[in-house]
């Protein structure tokens, strides 16, 4: 049994919440910017759009 459980629900009615003062620098970070390398097998880290 899992320990943690998440659900999701994305609501096109909910008010878009401002930018918090931290999130520009941190944008600029290694670790924001970082690319991973492919993986082995070839497979995408990011899904491709749906469409």
């Amino acid at each position: 049994m899992p320990a943690c459980r998440w659900e999701v629900v994305i609501d096109d009615d909910t008010e878009v919440l401002p930018e918090s003062d931290i999130t520009r620098p941190t944008r600029a970070t290694t670790a924001a910017t970082f690319g991973f390398p492919p993986m082995r097998d070839g497979t995408p880290h990011v899904p491709p759009p749906a469409g």
